[in-house]
């Protein structure tokens, strides 16, 4: 099973300041985190498609008004996980806008499941905040837009999971923040796929992830989620055969 051990990124921390006992980020300041994640639901086609209308409207609004704000960053993230013939690493990018204008980058992902390399990009992002502004201290909101609810929802988990790393980053990073002002918030709002909603924002962000192309080269970092798939599937695959 670990055959190729030093190949896959196992950086765990099972014990770590953000996981203890009274310290955890989610449960000092839950009020002031805002999980803007939707399920469309309804019993029929049409009433299904009203309730990603009304989702998507409620979406365009929001990032109108934040995208524009000098007192918001906005984050827009998509992944992208190229088959693994195709010889090419996944890719985490992102849109960081803030009063009406936006830089964008990314960063590879090694060999990971998309919800490992959507995560990478979250981290990613708000790692570059610190090349794009002086300081965020004066900045009251965080808006994060992605299409993974594994990641909006795992983003602030110090626990041990595949990409804890990005987890531990990210909570450095924001956990000083929402420290030195009470009015410091975080709002994370799911994207359903830009096929789906047309969501302008995420869209750009989707192409600039699929069309960068990074080589896995010889030894590329895989993450312990995409380790263990390799495993179920050879499994499965020794199965049926």
């Amino acid at each position: 099973m670990w055959a190729n051990e030093n190949l896959v990124n196992v950086f765990v921390l099972p014990y770590n300041k953000y996981n203890a006992p009274g310290h955890h980020f989610t449960g000092t300041c839950p009020k002031r985190i805002t999980h803007d994640i939707v399920l469309i639901q309804g019993k029929t086609a049409k009433n299904r498609a009203k309730a990603r209308e009304a989702c998507l409207m409620t979406l365009k609004q929001s990032f109108a008004h934040t995208s524009t704000s000098d007192s918001c960053i906005t984050i827009v993230t998509d992944a992208s996980v190229p088959l693994l013939s195709t010889g090419y690493q996944a890719v985490a990018a992102w849109h960081i806008w803030h009063s009406d204008h936006y830089d964008e980058n990314f960063r590879s992902s090694g060999l990971a499941v998309s919800n490992d390399a959507e995560m990478n990009a979250i981290g990613g992002a708000l790692s570059a905040l610190s090349n794009s502004f002086n300081s965020i201290s004066d900045v009251d909101e965080i808006h994060i837009y992605s299409d993974s609810t594994y990641a909006l929802q795992h983003m602030l988990d110090p626990s041990i999971h595949s990409v804890q790393l990005y987890a531990l980053e990210l909570l450095g990073i924001l956990s000083p923040w929402m420290e030195e002002n009470a009015n410091h918030r975080i709002f994370l709002h799911h994207v359903s796929n830009c096929e789906d909603y047309m969501f302008k924002p995420h869209c750009m962000v989707h192409r600039l992830a699929i069309s960068t192309k990074i080589k896995a080269g010889r030894a590329p970092v895989w993450t312990i989620a995409f380790s263990t798939k390799q495993i179920i599937d050879s499994i499965m695959s020794d199965w049926a055969n």
